[in-house]
């Protein structure tokens, strides 16, 4: 099996050309629940783009909260959030990267993060306090 770091990555293709970082799930809740300006987060929203996972884990910590998950999606909706699928490619290197330094001791949606990041070859963008 190939080293997941060298495998997938990729240099940035046309899709990323206006693109600078991957959120992850933590710093996607820092833009919703800390006290930025709407300009500020607004321009980091448009410079990302997310995985698929991190916005599930994203609703889901809202729901949680007791959020209102149907106009959180219409107002990401008129952002036009840059969701990324999680696809068999990203799966495969998820998976791979739990064996890796970086992966390891890492959550799912934390892989999906660093995988797109991997992949796309933009910068992992993350709030919490541990390095990638």
């Amino acid at each position: 099996m190939e080293s997941a770091n060298n495998k997938n990555k990729q240099a940035p293709d046309s899709h990323n050309k206006n693109k600078n970082a991957v959120l992850d799930t933590s710093a996607l809740v820092a833009l919703f629940c800390d006290p930025k300006s709407e300009a500020e987060a607004l321009e980091i929203l448009e410079s990302s783009c997310v995985s698929a996972l991190s916005l599930a884990e994203l609703l889901t910590q809202l729901d949680e909260a007791g959020g209102d998950l149907r106009l959180l999606l219409a107002e990401l909706k008129k952002l036009d959030l840059d969701v990324r699928p999680f696809d068999e490619e990203q799966a495969l290197l998820a998976a791979q990267l739990l064996l890796t330094e970086q992966g390891r001791g890492r959550s799912l949606t934390e892989r999906a993060a660093l995988a797109l990041s991997l992949s796309t070859g933009l910068r992992l963008q993350a709030h919490e306090p541990h390095a990638y």
